[in-house]
């Protein structure tokens, strides 16, 4: 595939992180804004000035869904971008969650993922299974279930669409948990009716616990520690860090051994 910046092209090995696209390359070479402060989150124009500053700065330079073989489609009232190979298509699709801190994020954002993840090819050829990837309300306006919900009425959407096709579930940090925490919610459904696999990008399983954020502000992070902390409380709303709903993690064992087939 040629270099390019569509999302996909030739791997490179950078020697920071292992082989990455000529495009992710120049991605991660852009120089970091500082992070951007959380504005109150109980005032719902602020927030919604905060997100749009943080995303125009992910978005820029960047291709659109278009031309990254995805389109807009709405499913059970929920905005998605998927890709589709057509009517008759009987590969698994995959049900993607975005992640940005449960406030951020969008399938806009998560293109230089899906694209990667469905094979798109800039000539418009596919080597991949067809993505959706759900556009789930956020957070602190939208606290859990919001997201949860959003995307298991995609998913059962999903499953009216004929002919039937075996779906896998999958998502990238916060988006992970949402996509965990998803599956876990039909652990008392037929086997059939689950997802065949769940894929966990760098996942943020567990709300309780702070070890995966940096003691102290880190330039290259869009947030500081003390806002994303503020930021998991405002999806979490009133359920407790150790409640497996928002800490799928912390599922019972006999809950996490129900689970199909989990690559992180």
């Amino acid at each position: 595939m040629p270099d390019d910046h569509s999302g996909v092209g030739r791997a490179v090995d950078t020697g920071r992180g292992g082989w990455l696209s000529t495009a992710a390359r120049e991605r991660l070479d852009r120089p970091f804004a500082p992070p951007q402060p959380v504005p109150d989150l109980t005032d719902t124009a602020a927030v919604a000035a905060w997100r749009q500053r943080i995303h125009a700065g992910w978005l820029h330079g960047d291709p659109g869904p278009s031309d990254c073989g995805h389109r807009p489609d709405v499913l059970a009232g929920v905005r998605v971008l998927r890709t589709d190979q057509g009517p008759a298509a009987t590969d698994p699709v995959v049900l993607y969650v975005h992640g940005g801190g449960y406030a951020l994020g969008s399938p806009e954002v998560a293109l230089p993922i899906t694209t990667r993840l469905a094979g798109v090819e800039p000539t418009g050829a596919r080597a991949g299974p067809d993505v959706v990837s759900v556009d789930h309300r956020l957070a602190p306006e939208h606290p859990h279930p919001a997201a949860v919900d959003d995307v298991l009425a995609v998913y059962r959407a999903l499953r009216t669409e004929q002919p039937p096709r075996p779906i896998a579930m999958a998502g990238d940090s916060a988006g992970a948990n949402v996509a965990l925490a998803a599956t876990l919610a039909m652990a008392d459904g037929s086997p059939s009716d689950r997802p065949i696999a769940v894929v966990l990008l760098s996942p943020h399983l567990d709300l309780a616990d702070d070890a995966g954020l940096p003691p102290v502000d880190d330039p290259s992070r869009d947030l500081r520690p003390a806002d994303a902390r503020r930021l998991q409380a405002a999806y979490r709303g009133r359920l407790p860090p150790i409640d497996p709903a928002v800490s799928p993690l912390r599922a019972s064992a006999d809950q996490l051994a129900s689970l199909p087939p989990v690559l992180i």
